[in-house]
């Protein structure tokens, strides 16, 4: 597995700076889902800034960066997922792969992608339910 950082926006914007980043919990380098999302993301921002710059000509352009939903929601389910995986220990693990269990492959795998359905969320709602009473 590979593994890439999850970073968070503090929600604090500076005049002239765009946040770029990616979150995601591991992903299999064999998926290229990793890959797949930080070229997403950086074509979302350089064409939003394109964008900018179309709209406004001069000065310092503020780009609004507009991240889909869905995305927003995996990522966020990501960081609830690797949170109790800092402390290091089997146990967290073990509820990890529990959790996986619940969910079964198909939307394993669309977790680890970033390409979760709408129709995931009952079943990742009831998994998360029980990986977060099993802490």
């Amino acid at each position: 597995m590979g593994v890439i950082p999850i970073g968070r926006l503090a929600g604090k914007g500076v005049h002239g700076v765009v946040p770029v980043g990616e979150a995601g919990l591991f992903q299999s380098p064999l998926l290229g889902a990793a890959l797949n999302e930080v070229l997403e993301q950086g074509d979302r921002v350089a064409e939003n800034i394109l964008r900018a710059f179309r709209s406004q000509d001069k000065g310092i352009v503020s780009p609004q960066i507009h991240i889909p939903p869905a995305k927003i929601i995996n990522d966020r389910l990501q960081l609830l997922l690797v949170q109790p995986l800092l402390d290091g220990t089997l146990s967290s693990f073990d509820r990890l792969v529990h959790f996986l269990e619940e969910v079964g492959p198909s939307c394993s795998y669309r977790l680890f992608g970033t390409q979760l359905r709408w129709a995931d969320a009952p079943t990742l709602i009831k998994a998360a339910a029980k990986y977060r009473l099993m802490m």
